[in-house]
């Protein structure tokens, strides 16, 4: 460290390296301090802190060959330290606590922190896994032991985007023939940030209509973006049905097949993506205001956004601030945003609803001032959410959505003259509970999906990895699905509030249903059977159409022929509500009077997770689920009576291939953990027939009753993703 004179009484500090970080790599960082004039005396502590939505591997330091493996060394003569990891104050919860147990530290002594430290054999430490200009350790002093920190440092540092490793395509949900649109086109790393490195040419085609069907560039490149996403313009399809498009790297080495479109007559609704749950650094998450809108539009692709930062964090600064960028990025016909907020009270009180405003407002509403108090009017305060709505009666200008966050939406306090649906899926997992709890209660909502995005990658959040307490998560993105006329900000309000929405997964997966003239969200009377009309076009192939009355499930249609010599077994567990949802799925499957010819991963998320051994007897993985379909499938050689043993920490089954078939086999284990088995399909042989696997029209005969059922469908893919149908709300006609 450089001689000088401190800034401060309290010392100085600086970092090293301070070269960009690449996302997600392995390497060795020093934190070093110099006491100031106070000195430290025993009992006194440094605090190193980062933000808590990061995933920077935790320093740990009990394994001198482990990841992250922490030491420090002084300048001090006698001193010994204490090292632990501990949670400070949000939104910089992570945090290193260096406490000085003996000794005493001088002006001018110094102090290096070692994360990552190699000395003794150790890989180093894993990086965080998002890309973020400045990235901010901040280094704080108790020189006096008197649990009172004070800002020594902060120190700064770019997280950038690795190597291009997957290519994706992005279209529209629905075009019009003859119409020209837009395709996106994106290159991520590994952990799925887009990849400016990439500077290749890729070739596109339509590989489900024929040459003469559609208008594309053969070829575009990349050489002219910087940052890793490239907008193609003038994009045609001449005739009606459904289309993907192959995006191919000049060299082969990635390709893409977009999610699908429909080409459909104009006087149809159209289908918008949407991804309206998220905040960045401004509260709890990272990135600027401009970095969050233009990565949702340029990058990730969405149509629809919504800035919700948590009420309790949100200044009047920052609430003018979210204001103005709304206003700002507003580009009806291309790019809408909402402004709104999440209200955060304690799940008693309310729990966690975004609050949507269609147009500007002066005022918000927090339930609580707790990280921004004294700034806010107390008069705006309402820490009920029944209070809530009661500041909003008579407005039709505000909606409101329950979620599965930090805290869980009470659904005992919604109130449908706000809200319009709730969230079945987010980053924190996938709530298939929350939705038949919603049907339970006989509540008139509808179904979505966002990301609850904190990365600044709002509409492309993909999982990371190494669950940590305050960060890591399992699955990605969610979307909303929204049938309206146009994208302009009225026509997409009225449509969220007549709940003609869905909910997918990150795969953008089609879904129309409709019934006797209505489509979801709709209520209908009936005064005789009608079908239920169910519409879905995957991003893969489509495994199956689950078909639901209120909470109960009436068909399970399986959509592809099953291969008896292929074995799907797949679990999923969810801790409902609460921050901690993650189950743990880490297990073994044994095959008794048979060989497994071949294992492979299904609807595995994470990087870090999947098989980890396959042997002709026995596979064995890790795996955590929140909600989400994990698993395997095997290709035995076996008899009917060879016999499957399955083992988790949530249980374990035992049951007989001649038990299997392409009806799925449900087993319930732990509360809200659940092991399935059934027959996959077999892999398509061409690749035409793959493409005609994607595509699903089927009816249901819906008889009415003289209570009002809610009709809804679930969607699921070969590859675990799926999609939620907002239900059709049928009674019988009086006569």
């Amino acid at each position: 460290m450089q001689d000088g004179a401190f800034l401060t009484p309290y010392g100085s500090a600086f970092m090293a390296p301070q070269d960009p970080v690449v996302a997600g790599c392995v390497s060795t960082w020093r934190f070093c301090y110099r006491a100031g004039p106070y000195g430290m005396e025993d009992s006194g502590a440094l605090r190193l802190a980062w933000r808590m939505v990061s995933d920077w591997e935790l320093p740990q330091f009990d394994n001198p060959q482990g990841f992250a493996y922490t030491t420090i060394t002084t300048t001090a003569k006698h001193a010994q330290f204490e090292l632990r990891y501990d949670r400070s104050v949000r939104p910089y919860t992570n945090s290193l606590l260096i406490r000085l147990v003996r000794g005493s530290l001088a002006e001018g002594d110094e102090v290096t922190i070692i994360w990552g430290d190699t000395s003794q054999g150790g890989p180093g430490c894993r990086a965080q896994s998002y890309q973020e200009q400045d990235h901010e350790f901040r280094l704080s002093v108790d020189p006096t032991g008197s649990g009172v920190f004070r800002l020594v440092e902060s120190l700064k540092v770019d997280v950038v985007a690795g190597w291009p490793h997957s290519l994706q395509a992005v279209l529209p949900g629905t075009v019009v023939p003859e119409v020209p649109f837009a395709l996106t086109l994106r290159c991520l790393d590994e952990w799925g940030n887009p990849s400016p490195r990439f500077r290749e040419k890729v070739s596109l085609r339509i590989p489900d209509l024929p040459e003469e069907g559609y208008t594309l560039p053969d070829e575009v490149s990349f050489s002219q973006s910087d940052t890793g996403a490239l907008r193609v313009e003038g994009c045609v399809v001449h005739r009606e049905g459904a289309f993907h498009v192959e995006a191919v790297a000049q060299d082969g080495s990635l390709r893409a097949v977009s999610n699908p479109c429909l080409c459909q007559p104009s006087d149809r609704c159209k289908l918008f993506w949407g991804d309206l749950h998220g905040q960045n650094a401004d509260t709890l998450g990272s990135g600027t205001l401009d970095a969050y809108y233009t990565f949702a539009r340029d990058v990730a692709a969405v149509d629809v956004v919504s800035w919700q930062g948590n009420d309790f964090e949100i200044t009047p600064q920052t609430w003018s601030k979210v204001r103005e960028k709304t206003a700002q990025y507003q580009q009806e016909g291309r790019f809408l945003v909402y402004l709104g907020y999440e209200w955060s009270g304690c799940t008693p009180r309310g729990g966690d609803y975004n609050i949507f405003f269609r147009e500007d407002s002066e005022a918000f509403y927090p339930s609580s001032d707790w990280l921004s108090a004294p700034q806010v009017d107390p008069a705006w305060i309402t820490p009920r959410l029944s209070d809530l709505w009661e500041r909003f009666a008579g407005r039709e200008d505000v909606m409101a959505v329950p979620h599965v966050g930090g805290r869980c939406g009470n659904l005992a306090c919604l109130d449908t003259r706000f809200c319009f649906a709730v969230e079945v899926h987010s980053h924190h997992g996938t709530f298939d509970w929350f939705a038949l709890e919603a049907m339970r209660r006989r509540l008139k909502v509808g179904f979505v999906a966002s990301s609850d995005d904190h990365t600044c990658r709002l509409g492309l959040f993909l999982p990371s990895s190494g669950k940590t307490p305050s960060g890591g998560f399992d699955v990605a993105s969610g979307y909303y699905g929204i049938w309206a006329e146009d994208l302009t900000k009225e026509r997409v309000w009225q449509a969220l509030r007549r709940r003609h929405c869905y909910a997918s997964t990150s795969d953008r997966i089609y879904l129309h249903t409709a019934l006797n003239g209505a489509v979801m969200g709709d209520e209908i009377a009936l005064d005789r059977p009608a079908p239920l009309e169910i519409h879905a076009i995957g991003a893969v192939p489509l495994e199956r159409i689950q078909i639901y009355k209120c909470e109960t499930l009436v068909a399970d249609l399986p959509l592809q022929p099953a291969a008896p010599n292929r074995v799907l077994i797949r679990w999923k567990g969810v801790i409902p509500g609460g921050k901690h949802k993650s189950t743990l799925w880490s297990g073994s499957l044994y095959l008794d009077g048979g060989r497994i010819l071949a294992a492979e991963n299904y609807a595995i998320d994470r990087l870090d997770q999947g098989i980890q051994t396959a042997g002709t007897a026995c596979v064995t993985w890790t795996s955590t689920t929140s909600g989400d379909y994990d698993g395997v499938i095997l290709t035995v050689d076996a008899q009917p009576d060879a016999r499957l043993r399955f083992f988790s920490p949530q249980g374990n089954h035992s049951i007989s291939l001649a038990e299997i078939g392409a009806q799925t086999v449900a087993v319930s284990l732990n509360p809200n953990c659940m092991v399935e088995f059934c027959l996959a399909p077999a892999p398509a042989a061409e690749e035409d027939a793959w493409f005609q696997r994607c595509e699903a029209k089927l009816q249901y005969q819906v008889e009415p009753e003289g209570e009002e059922a809610a009709w809804w469908v679930k969607a699921i893919q070969e590859n675990g993703n799926a999609a939620w149908a907002s239900p059709i709300f049928v009674r019988a006609a009086q006569i």
